[in-house]
Order: C-alpha cells, then sequence, then structure tokens
C-alpha cells in the first residue's frame, strides 16, 4: 500500500461514525443489493472497515427485517448476520469487527451477528445456534 492510499484509509476511517448518509461509491466491499432495506450508516461504514481489516468475503444472510412486535436491531437496519462455518475465518471476521469498532457480538454455529444498537447494552458477546 502507498502513502496515498494509506492516508485516504485513514482519512476514511476517522468520519465513519459521523456519516449520515450511505455514499455507496465510499464503500468498498458491499453493493445496496445485498441489504434488504434502509440500513444504518455508521453499520455499513464499519462492516466496510471490518472486512477491509479481516482480509476474508464477508456474505451477508440477514440484514433488515420487519415482523410484528419485533424490537431487534434488524428491525432498525443496525444489525446484520455474516454467514460463517469454519474457525479460522471466524476469527477473522470476529478480529475485523472488533477492531472496525463493533461491541455488539452474536456468534453462532453457522454465522456471526454485528450491530450498532445503541439502545441495547454495549461490549457484549454471545454465543447461540443458528435457526
Amino acid at each position: 500500500m502507498n502513502l496515498y492510499n494509506l492516508i485516504q484509509d485513514i482519512l476514511k476511517d476517522y468520519s465513519i461514525d459521523n456519516r449520515e448518509d450511505i455514499v455507496w461509491e465510499d464503500i468498498d466491499f458491499f453493493k445496496p443489493w445485498e441489504f434488504s432495506g434502509e440500513m444504518s450508516p455508521i453499520l455499513i461504514y464499519r462492516l466496510d472497515r471490518a472486512r477491509r481489516i479481516s482480509g476474508v468475503p464477508f456474505v451477508i444472510t440477514d440484514s433488515f427485517r420487519e415482523g410484528p412486535g419485533d424490537e431487534s436491531a434488524h428491525n432498525k437496519g443496525k444489525a446484520v448476520d455474516i454467514r460463517c462455518h469454519f474457525s479460522g475465518p471466524r476469527f477473522k471476521i470476529l478480529e475485523g469487527l472488533i477492531k472496525a469498532g463493533f461491541n455488539r457480538i452474536g456468534i453462532y454455529d453457522r454465522h456471526i451477528h454485528a450491530d450498532v444498537d445503541e439502545t441495547r447494552p454495549p461490549e457484549v458477546a454471545w454465543l447461540g445456534k443458528s435457526q
């Protein structure tokens, strides 16, 4: 990586949590069609940063969803589930998510949940079984 690209990455990361809109041209690893509804800009920019840090592909299996009485972070457009079946990529994805600023992470047998829902407790990780 040359110095110019390094500076660009630092500047992009610096402003990541202050974005009010998603500028898809600034997103390196994802396209709007990978998400099923209106998503939080903070989530998308952190997710893009996590993908860059991890160095492994992220396959989004769940993003925005609605349901009666559903108060989940997914319902607010503030959560994604990332496909993950093996321990090597799981470690890299988790490392990327944490370094990118995610502090709510669920580790499941077939996916990893990451969210930016500020109405829920921060700095938590949990284990679960995929449905």
